[in-house]
């Protein structure tokens, strides 16, 4: 099963930047979906602005995936000892999936 969202490579706004993460995990109507991998990871592939899925980034342990209101997409990627990295979405509405999860 693959998780699917919409979302492309976007900037947003300053205000969304200097917000702090947690204060924006907590407003209503986010959502937020973790999914852990399996032994082979989990990929993130996305459309481009063609229409070709491109693969995006790859996770060791999980993907966090934080749907806000305004349309914008945040994905915390954990790779264990390795550390962590979060890519952010904007509201344009192409299709994302997460590949290699539980």
């Amino acid at each position: 099963m693959k998780a699917i969202v919409f979302a492309i490579v976007s900037a947003f706004s300053a205000s969304a930047l200097a917000a702090p993460a947690s204060a924006q995990t907590e407003a209503p109507n986010v959502f937020k979906t973790v999914d852990k991998c399996t032994a082979s990871g989990c990929v993130i592939t996305c459309k481009n602005n063609l229409g070709a899925w491109e693969r995006v980034d790859q996770a060791v342990e999980s993907v966090t995936t934080i749907n806000y209101p305004n349309g914008n997409v945040r994905f915390l990627l954990d790779d264990g000892t390795k550390g962590k990295r979060t890519l952010v979405y904007g509201p344009n509405n192409l299709a994302c999936s997460i590949t290699g999860h539980q």
